[in-house]
């Protein structure tokens, strides 16, 4: 129910479309908005343009996590596997929880710095090297609560994964594809 201040055009279009969207929430159609994090974790199309994939990544193949900032820019993450279970709890809640409303999918404790990230990352792929550049500012900073989905629909979304095991399982990914 905070005040939404989007800072890119691709963040103002979401936002733009959620509000016309849920304009259509009617008892013969419901509209429910799920708002996921920045998403990790492994699959066969992997991206590495996503932040904590990216840092896990460049740790395995260079040994090297070089962070172009001072760290300090907050991004919101979440596993994969748990937004499916987000977007399961969405389909089976009933519709009195979840009809016209939007939940920030997330974790406990899920807002993380870049720093935390890198640090999480190094941490994923002993011996790799951590360095921050600060050549660079990042005005995207943000910080979001998840506690509407973790209470109201605290019956059906139990989030399983957290940084650790998401970066475990990516590296296990990256052996078995060969990532170089």
């Amino acid at each position: 129910n905070s005040e939404k201040t989007p800072v890119t055009a691709y963040a103002k279009t979401k936002w733009e479309s959620e509000q016309e969207i849920t304009k259509m929430h009617s008892n013969n159609f419901m509209v429910t908005c799920f708002r996921p994090s920045t998403v990790f974790g492994s699959s066969p199309r992997l991206r590495c343009d996503i932040v904590y994939n990216n840092l896990v990544a460049c740790a395995y193949t260079t040994g090297k996590i070089g962070i172009l900032s001072d760290g300090s820019p907050w991004r919101p993450v979440v596993h994969i596997k748990d937004v499916c279970q987000a977007f399961i709890a969405g389909l089976e809640a009933p519709p009195e929880l979840v009809g016209g409303k939007a939940f920030n999918v997330g974790i406990p404790d899920g807002n993380f710095t870049v720093r935390d990230l890198a640090e999480a990352a190094q941490k994923t792929v002993p011996g790799s090297e951590l360095v921050f550049l600060n050549e660079h500012t990042d005005p995207r900073t943000y910080r979001v609560s998840f506690n509407r989905i973790l209470t109201e629909l605290s019956d059906y979304y139990q989030p399983e994964w957290n940084l650790d095991k998401g970066g475990k399982e990516l590296v296990e990914y990256f052996d078995k594809v060969n990532l170089t």
